[in-house]
């Protein structure tokens, strides 16, 4: 039994932990949803890694109580710490929530969640810096990116269970869509004070634009290479179906561009004419794939 010295630096440890920063907070909640995933209660795993995805991620975007400063570098490095700090555990707790889903025989749950840490590498924050003594206010759009230890995994696991095509290629073109606005309005001039703003976005939508095309053209090119054209089919099919053309369809040009080249290799290095698909077979699809990536180059709005 507990003495009353004893009681009372008990609850003063608690009170402790219960008032100390954000970031230990959140590592109490992340230490709690990996105690369930240890000991295999994945479900209740899964709801605390949900939670916590979600809470850090509306605190990440969030707008901070003003953070005063006599050395604005200093303040703003101290922002940039722990927005990415942030920005690992929303990460973290995606991927996390991904592998019980999977645990739990959601494959399909879990890739949603598998591609929403892939959003979480890079995000952005406009933070109000107001002197200490001059009181002088100023606003910047801070951006912080990670590169998390677990982001090969997290494509590993998206690769194993597989996701369909057209459905991540309506990702990449979701994003590329938002990142082609905000490069209109970036070089046009307009709004001058969000132009800060409007950079930190077009940053933040350029990167999650290139790991969803790093997932894309990983999986066509990998069934490419092991004579499947499944994936290879479905991004023609639907490429060619994108209308109008805009600069939003530049990195799914690219990857077209690879897949191109990756197919000319393929032809090139083929011995049998008679393989499955066939050499003749495999030019008809060089052919239709080179007429739709000259049509786009010459329709881009």
């Amino acid at each position: 039994m507990l003495s009353r010295n004893s009681l009372l630096t008990v609850l003063v440890f608690v009170m402790v932990l219960s008032f100390t920063s954000s970031a230990m907070a959140f590592d109490a909640c992340v230490s709690t949803a990996n105690g369930f995933f240890k000991f295999k209660n994945y479900k209740m795993a899964f709801t605390h890694y949900d939670a916590y995805a979600k809470r850090c991620e509306k605190n990440l975007l969030a707008a901070d109580p003003d953070d005063h400063y006599i050395c604005i570098k200093s303040a703003e490095k101290k922002q940039l710490e722990k927005g990415r700090e942030l920005l690992e555990k929303t990460f973290y707790c995606y991927y996390m929530a991904g592998v019980a889903l999977e645990k739990l025989n959601k494959p399909a749950d879990a890739v949603n969640y598998y591609v929403k840490a892939l959003y979480m590498t890079i995000a952005y924050k406009n933070v109000t810096f107001i002197h200490t003594l001059t009181r002088k206010r100023t606003v910047k759009s801070l951006v912080f990116e990670i590169a998390p230890k677990d982001l090969n995994a997290n494509y590993d696991r998206i690769y194993a269970l597989g996701i369909d095509t057209a459905v991540l290629m309506e990702k990449i073109r979701a994003v590329a869509e938002i990142r082609r606005d905000l490069a209109k309005l970036i070089a046009g001039g307009i709004d001058p004070e969000k132009q800060d703003e409007y950079k930190a976005r077009f940053a933040v939508c350029q990167k999650r634009e290139y790991n969803l095309g790093v997932l894309l053209e990983n999986l066509v090119v990998y069934e490419m290479n092991r004579g499947i054209y499944t994936r290879f089919d479905a991004f023609v099919k639907h490429i060619n179906e994108f209308k109008p053309i805009t600069p939003a369809v530049s990195s799914l040009l690219k990857i077209a561009e690879v897949m191109k080249q990756n197919l000319i290799t393929i032809i090139a290095h083929s011995e049998n004419p008679y393989s499955v698909p066939t050499l003749d077979e495999l030019n008809a699809k060089l052919s239709g794939l080179s007429e739709i990536i000259d049509y786009i180059n010459a329709n881009i709005q």
